[in-house]
């Protein structure tokens, strides 16, 4: 296991022996490759397998049993920051997806071939000008909804700065005065 500051970064090959040593209710984030769950209290962050559509890794943030409101204020910003993050990506991947399907069927017919397939009977594949002729289009189409994207990122992110400051008061100030 790896740690930075208190953060564990648990990774696929340990997260099943790290999980089932923990008892205690969790949420489901983990299940998707591993059938457990870390434990609802934790005073580590978990962080979990990519998702095959997003390509995010989910995110179990820290939550003792005491904590305060504005801790638990800004692990709900970050968990809702982490779930409109996986939103946009997933939706995002599969319209490239998508799109990429489209070029290369396009493509095939051009040639002559509407199966994607040589004759010898492995899989055709399209050149890298080709490709980056699809990687130019498809950015082109989507650059506004990337554009809104990336200001809303910004906007997000610097949004968890203050409570972020919040929080890292209010630890101080309970070491200080406890």
């Amino acid at each position: 296991m790896l740690c930075f500051h208190g953060t564990s970064l648990i990774f696929r090959k340990t997260i099943v022996q790290t999980v089932a040593s923990h008892a205690g209710k969790g949420t489901n984030a983990f299940s998707e490759t591993d059938n457990t769950t870390p434990p609802y209290f934790r005073n580590n962050d978990w962080i979990g397998p990519i998702n095959k559509l997003s390509n995010i890794r989910f995110i179990e943030y820290k939550r003792t049993e005491n904590e305060s409101n504005v801790e638990r204020a800004y692990r709900n910003m970050k968990e809702d920051n982490l779930k409109w993050n996986h939103e946009f990506w997933e939706e995002q991947n599969k319209r490239f997806i998508k799109a990429k399907d489209q070029f290369t069927a396009q493509m095939f017919k051009l040639k002559g071939s509407s199966v994607g397939m040589n004759e010898d009977g492995t899989k055709m594949v399209l050149s890298t000008d080709e490709m980056a002729q699809f990687y130019r289009l498809f950015l082109e189409e989507q650059k506004e909804r990337m554009t809104k994207y990336n200001k809303d990122w910004y906007r997000r992110n610097v949004a968890t700065i203050l409570p972020g400051f919040r929080v890292f008061l209010d630890h101080v100030t309970k070491k200080l005065f406890s």
